[in-house]
């Protein structure tokens, strides 16, 4: 776990300002990276990030793309709490 951390901090540092500043997404994909893996740690952020970096090409719209809270979308979970909460009879329905 250290050693993703400590590599990520290696290319912010060093590698990163070697190259050109060309990232079409913001937050760039190493500021991504990081944020994904505080947020979901490591087993769930690195492939958010890898997927993340396999996204970034020239035919890319980028843009603003933060890291998300729920990465199928919040609405599964509402659909479920629809459909499967019991459904207790009121008395006011008529049989």
């Amino acid at each position: 776990m250290i050693i993703g951390k400590a590599f990520l901090s290696y290319y912010k540092n060093f590698i990163n300002p070697l190259l050109p500043d060309t990232c079409i997404y913001t937050p760039s994909c190493s500021a991504y990276m990081g944020q994904a893996i505080q947020k979901y740690g490591y087993f769930r952020g690195i492939p958010r990030g890898l997927f993340r970096i396999m996204r970034c090409n020239p035919w890319a719209k980028g843009g603003f793309d933060p890291v998300k809270d729920n990465f199928r979308g919040k609405a599964k979970w509402l659909l479920w709490i629809f459909y499967c909460q019991p459904h207790y009879p009121t008395g006011l329905e008529s049989y």
